[in-house]
């Protein structure tokens, strides 16, 4: 029994420090007077996602083929969205509000297309990082990729369910959020796909970063 539960608890604690990390990156951009800088410094929490070999499910998905344990994918989507909500609301219980430089992200001004075509965005561009990085060992993809879907105005799904805490959450609220996971994970297949035809070297790397 105890052999059973074991791998879904180390995925689910995994899962929660990639949650963890990518709202410490949310928590940065918010707090962070100039939007361009921010953006680069968001990226600190994708890099501590791969440095700690944390389990994120937009750094995962695209690989989905490469794994017969999808249920890993749902236990990670669930912890992912839980604690980066959990954490921004406790942020905004603690008057973090009063420091944020930023106004209010894009989910909470974009209809559901322009939240699914940011969803797009970014799916894509972080599975090209990922992709970048096992190709190269190299963070300044990295950078790159995570800096250009937010100025591009990408919507990441983990760091949405963070925002959300920190500024509040309505039922519409929640079923953008639920596009932007369906055109994350879309974004990052596509690429995936793509390489497959493409490059197919770069879709051989190992599942693990």
């Amino acid at each position: 029994m105890q052999n059973k539960v074991l791998p879904f608890i180390n995925v689910a604690l995994s899962s929660l420090l990639a949650g963890l990390l990518i709202s410490i990156g949310g928590a940065i951009y918010l707090i962070c007077p100039n939007r361009i800088v921010g953006a680069f410094l968001f990226s600190i929490g994708l890099i501590g996602v791969i440095v700690l070999k944390a389990y994120l499910y937009t750094g995962k998905i695209g690989y989905v083929s490469q794994t017969g344990a999808r249920w890993e994918l749902v236990i990670a989507l669930i912890c992912n969205l839980l604690i980066s909500f959990f954490l921004g609301w406790i942020l905004s219980l603690a008057n973090f509000n009063n420091v944020i430089e930023m106004t209010k992200p894009g989910i909470y001004s974009k209809n559901y297309l322009t939240a699914f075509l940011g969803g797009l965005l970014c799916g894509f561009l972080v599975h090209l990082a990922i992709v970048s990085y096992k190709k190269t060992k190299n963070f300044i993809p990295v950078i790159l990729a995570v800096a250009g879907f937010i100025l591009l105005g990408g919507e990441h799904c983990v760091a949405d369910a963070f925002y959300l805490g920190v500024f509040g959450i309505t039922p519409s609220l929640f079923l953008t959020l639920l596009i932007v996971v369906a055109a994350n994970s879309l974004g990052a297949l596509l690429l995936q796909v793509l390489l497959r035809f493409s490059f197919k070297e770069l879709t051989d790397i190992n599942f693990n970063v």
